[in-house]
């Protein structure tokens, strides 16, 4: 006869080990509302990036993959939680989710080994496994590595901490309000310059800054209809604001180009924008190359326009001694042998592209990386660079 519970007496070790070992971890018990965190990387779904742990935004988006939720055992913990569903109101701040008392070792066996959340590199909602997953290990050091004039960072910083004092919500006591009330209580920088030059590493700094998540849309993302904008950016908006992440959207140009009166639809795509930068609340960023087409609407939409200027071959030096801090090992260079990589026109990209590049040579030669093998890659991206510019020339001839 099959029994509906079965005691431990009868389970066998083995199985008992097995269960404990795969016990959800404490500090993820208290995930009522919403929590973001870092999973490790493991093939069901292939990622190695950050989540939001958000399990009511999952439900209401994802409603065909919702799932029931029992209450607890524990009788005023459960019906604290029922109550919660009945009201609509299923999101328990973190004062109340701290009240709760401690899941016991039971009712962490019986709990589900998955999580209900988002992940910011797919940009999807997905199940993630608990056992994969870690608190976020800010760093709060980032700044240093941001090749960015020190008054340009001290505004950014000085900008990031007075919203994050409001709430990060647009009010508060120090907010300055538009007359027109919610309007203009965001925070909204635009990153100009050219590629590689540290755009998408400020908005990165600023995240692990503030300690926010960091979302990270392209213009490919947000589509290029207007009723496609009109919901995904409107979707992508409310997400950032509710998690109060730090958004970027890169390949900005799209939105941002000056109106005329022959492209009705590139015009119905920056009025989207424009409505949409009017009434957000968070943190924005926009990183773009090509300022000069701006619409005049949006300058007045602007907190802080940041230009970027081609590394020069001191910020260079500098670059690479950040990537070569974190090879593992260290690498074999000394002030001379930075000098000399500096000399190369290369921008930050490149640069990590090389270093990483650069260190599989020195592992596939089972020896210490040295100047010789990140010369030799710099040299292969030169050339390469080389045979490039000839072409990008015809182009731009037949162009005009």
């Amino acid at each position: 006869m099959d029994a509906v519970v079965n005691p431990w007496s009868l389970a066998g070790l083995s199985i008992e080990q097995d269960l404990r070992q795969h016990r959800q971890p404490s500090t993820l018990s208290g995930c009522s509302g919403s929590r973001d965190f870092e999973p490790y990387e493991q093939p069901s779904f292939n990622i190695d990036g950050r989540i939001m742990v958000d399990a009511k935004t999952h439900h209401r988006i994802m409603a065909d993959h919702a799932f029931q939720v029992t209450s607890f055992p524990t009788v005023s913990a459960g019906r604290k939680r029922k109550q919660a569903r009945e009201s609509g109101d299923t999101e328990l701040t973190s004062q109340e989710t701290s009240k709760l008392p401690p899941l016991t070792d039971e009712q962490a066996l019986l709990a589900s080994p998955k999580l209900c959340g988002f992940s910011f590199t797919e940009k999807k909602f997905l199940h993630f496994f608990v056992d994969r997953t870690s608190p976020i290990q800010w760093n709060a050091r980032c700044f240093e590595h941001l090749v960015l004039p020190d008054s340009q960072k001290e505004l950014v910083q000085a900008l990031v901490a007075e919203h994050a004092s409001r709430g990060g919500d647009g009010g508060g006591t120090l907010a300055f309000d538009d007359i027109v009330q919610g309007k203009g209580r965001g925070l909204v920088l635009v990153l100009h310059g050219p590629p590689g030059v540290g755009k998408t590493l400020t908005a990165e700094c600023v995240a692990e800054f503030s300690r926010r998540p960091l979302y990270i849309v392209s213009s490919g993302d947000l589509g290029t209809s207007v009723s496609e904008l009109d919901e995904k950016l409107g979707r992508t908006l409310d997400l950032a604001s509710m998690w109060k992440a730090v958004l970027l959207i890169d390949e900005a140009d799209v939105f941002l180009e000056r109106r005329s009166l022959n492209n009705m639809e590139r015009n119905g795509l920056v009025s989207i924008f424009l409505r949409a930068l009017e009434y957000y609340i968070g943190i924005l960023f926009m990183a773009t190359n090509r300022v000069c087409t701006f619409d005049d609407a949006f300058k007045s939409r602007i907190h802080v326009p940041l230009w970027y200027d081609e590394l020069s071959p001191a910020s260079r030096a500098r670059v690479w001694r950040n990537f070569l801090k974190g090879v593992e090992g260290s690498a074999d260079v000394d002030e001379a042998g930075y000098d000399a990589l500096a000399e190369a026109p290369l921008n930050g990209r490149q640069i990590k592209k090389v270093v990483r590049t650069a260190k599989s040579l020195a592992m596939y030669k089972r020896r210490r990386l040295d100047l010789g093998q990140l010369q030799q890659v710099v040299d292969i991206q030169l050339k390469f660079e080389r045979e490039l510019a000839p072409e990008e020339g015809e182009v731009d001839a037949a162009s005009r």
